[in-house]
């Protein structure tokens, strides 16, 4: 708004200035074609200013800026833990691709719609909305615990993995990435959902598991060697014609057996904001 109010001042001063000194008998004396000259130039001049300054008023505008997008969570509790590189505090709120971390003794607790979302010591993760709408948190590392008023409220994404509840009550689970391809996923309350791709298994309450994403194919056995010194090329190993599975349930044992972490009384309220 500045900008165009002062190009439109410029504007007006050079539209006047010859009338004016055509009125007050050219005091400066300065001839009229002079006057004239200086006026086309100063008014072309003006124009350009005013269609470069209207042309970038835009681009000036908070609508034009770039948006963080629509707030997915809050935060409900901190202690060691980290928003972007800001320390988290309560209150915080949360926008898509913010990164949530905690260091080795942190926690950090997040309200969402219908939700929540718990990180434990030495953890990273972001919340992020599918094109179907759909809220989820990505772990990067470490161990979070979800909870969820209903079937299809948040889910947990871990690579290619996508863990959700699927029971009508609330439900209460936990994930931990032990590396690249190998997870422990376990279901505190309710019953969860884990899915990569479109194979799919259900994980009912109080079950734990180790899952192995993108296993090797049993069927595919390693390639044989022939005797040492001898020469001989390696053998190709032979394909078993199966579908390669997209990960491989371990049972682990029960929750209560694998976890002493109290975080039930934490979750207890996932409608909480």
């Amino acid at each position: 708004m500045g900008v165009a109010l002062c190009a439109q001042g410029v504007v007006f001063g050079a539209l006047v200035l010859p009338f004016v000194l055509r009125l007050k008998g050219n005091p400066l004396g300065v001839p009229a074609g002079a006057v004239l000259e200086e006026f086309v130039t100063n008014y072309s001049r003006c124009l350009l200013a005013v269609i470069v300054a209207l042309g970038l008023l835009p681009a000036m505008t908070p609508g034009a800026l770039p948006s963080a997008g629509k707030p997915l969570g809050q935060v409900l509790q901190a202690e060691r833990a980290y928003l972007g590189t800001a320390p988290a505090t309560v209150g915080a709120t949360i926008f898509p691709g913010d990164r949530l971390w905690t260091d080795e003794r942190g926690r950090l607790q997040v309200g969402l719609s219908g939700a929540q979302l718990y990180l434990l010591a030495e953890s990273t993760a972001s919340l992020e909305q599918d094109s179907e709408g759909v809220l989820g948190a990505r772990l990067g590392r470490g161990t979070a615990l979800f909870s969820s008023a209903r079937a299809g409220g948040m889910e947990l994404r871990v690579a290619t993995a996508r863990i959700r509840a699927t029971g009508a009550g609330p439900t209460v689970g936990q994930v931990t990435v032990v590396g690249p391809k190998e997870l422990l996923v376990m279901c505190k309350r309710g019953a969860m959902e884990f899915a990569v791709g479109e194979e799919a298994e259900t994980i009912g309450e109080g079950a734990s598991y180790r899952v192995l994403l993108d296993p090797p194919d049993p069927g595919e056995p390693a390639a044989a060697q022939g005797p040492a010194g001898a020469g001989t090329k390696e053998q190709q190993p032979k394909k078993s014609g199966r579908r390669r599975r997209a990960f491989l349930f371990l049972f682990f044992g029960t929750v209560g057996a694998v976890t002493g972490i109290a975080v039930d009384e934490v979750l207890e309220s996932p409608d909480h904001p």
